[in-house]
């Protein structure tokens, strides 16, 4: 077998399929995360709370720190997700510089309020976001452009998006490096 054979075999065999696999998870990542960026200005919307209140973000995010997250009862990782974000907005809300806006992507109210229950979520600002829930006049996942969950945006006072999809560590050096503590 000449030396050009079996390189091209190898090349065949190994590289190939390599690179492939990389390029899948490049787009799959690319295609999946959200679509708003670092730095620009999140869009403001109102909605319905669980609590049946209007909620308008500019009003909210005029002098707090918002970190919405979109999240579905249906969802695994966001179920295993949701208790690791009770110990961040147990630190910060108290300062009333900071609050967490649930954004369930769901079909069935009921499921969403059970799921809320049952992970004990203490934010009060719970919005469901889905077939026939509050979609006047654009669902907020289209605002955001959400193409899976969980999704996060945190902003700073004003709106500007400041991290996406920031972990819960993330987002506590990020309060502790703008709040001071």
């Amino acid at each position: 077998m000449k030396f050009g054979t079996v390189r091209k075999k190898w090349l065949l065999s190994w590289v190939l399929p390599a690179l492939l696999v990389v390029l899948f998870f490049y787009i799959r990542y690319q295609y999946l995360k959200p679509g708003l960026k670092h730095g620009t200005q999140a869009p403001d919307f109102s909605a319905l709370s669980l609590q049946g209140d209007t909620l308008r973000l500019a009003e909210l995010n005029s002098d707090k720190y918002v970190l919405l997250y979109f999240w579905g009862s249906w969802c695994s990782v966001c179920r295993k997700e949701n208790p690791k974000w009770i110990p961040v907005y147990e630190r910060w809300a108290a300062s009333g510089k900071f609050e967490i806006v649930g954004i369930g992507i769901e079909q069935q109210a009921s499921r969403w309020q059970a799921a809320i229950k049952r992970d004990a979520l203490p934010w009060p600002l719970q919005l469901a976001d889905g077939v026939g829930l509050n979609l006047e006049p654009a669902s907020v996942s289209d605002l955001y452009e959400i193409k899976s969950v969980p999704s996060k945006y945190l902003l700073k006072p004003g709106g500007t998006i400041i991290a996406v999809n920031p972990s819960p560590r993330q987002v506590n050096r990020l309060l502790e490096k703008f709040l001071g503590e």
